[in-house]
C-alpha cells in the first residue's frame, strides 16, 4: 500500500523557476538604472559639453569647404577667440573646484559659495560672449555669396541634430 501525506503534497520553500527570473530581471534592471545614474554623475556634462564653442567649430568646418585664402581668413578670424576661450575653460575648471571645496567646508561659508558661483556664471558668460563676438565678426567678413552658402550649410547640419531651424 502506498503511503499518502493527508495533508497533501510537500510544498517546498524554494522559490519556483519564474521566481528567479523575475529576480534576475529586477536586479538587471536595478543595476541599469544604477549604472546610468553613476555614468551620468561622473561623466560631466553632456547637456553642454560644447558651449564654449558657441558656433566657432560650425565657422571653421564651413571654411574648410572654400578656397585656401578664404579658409586662413575665416579660421584667423576665430582662432584668437578660441585661445582666450580655452584660457577661460582652465579659470572655469578652477572655479569650480573652487565651489566645491567651498560646499565641503565646515562651517559653511554662504557668501564664499554665492561669490563662487557668481565667479562660474561671470566665466560663462564671458566665453558665450567672446564665441559670440567671434562668431560675428567671423561672418561679416564673409562675402554675400558665402554668407548664403553658409546659411544653407548652417541649417541641414541644425536640422538633424535638434529636430527643425528655430525661425
Amino acid at each position: 500500500m502506498t503511503e499518502t501525506n493527508p495533508s497533501g503534497p510537500e510544498k517546498s520553500d524554494a522559490p519556483r523557476g519564474w521566481t528567479w527570473w523575475l529576480l534576475a530581471g529586477s536586479l538587471a534592471l536595478n543595476l541599469l538604472v544604477a549604472g546610468t545614474l553613476v555614468g551620468s554623475f561622473l561623466g560631466g556634462h553632456h547637456h553642454g559639453r560644447d558651449w564654449h564653442k558657441g558656433g566657432l567649430t560650425s565657422v571653421t568646418s564651413f571654411a574648410e569647404s572654400l578656397p585656401a585664402d578664404r579658409t586662413k581668413v575665416l579660421v584667423d578670424e576665430v582662432s584668437s577667440a578660441r585661445e582666450k576661450i580655452s584660457s577661460l575653460r582652465q579659470d572655469l575648471t578652477a572655479a569650480r573646484s573652487e565651489t566645491k571645496n567651498l560646499i565641503r567646508t565646515e562651517p559653511f561659508d554662504a557668501e564664499a559659495f554665492k561669490t563662487s558661483m557668481q565667479r562660474i556664471y561671470d566665466i560663462r558668460v564671458n566665453a558665450r560672449k567672446l564665441a559670440s563676438d567671434a562668431f560675428s565678426a567671423a561672418v561679416m567678413t564673409m562675402t554675400p555669396e558665402e554668407r548664403k552658402l553658409f546659411a544653407d550649410w548652417r541649417r541641414p547640419r541644425r536640422d538633424r541634430k535638434d529636430g527643425g531651424d528655430r525661425r
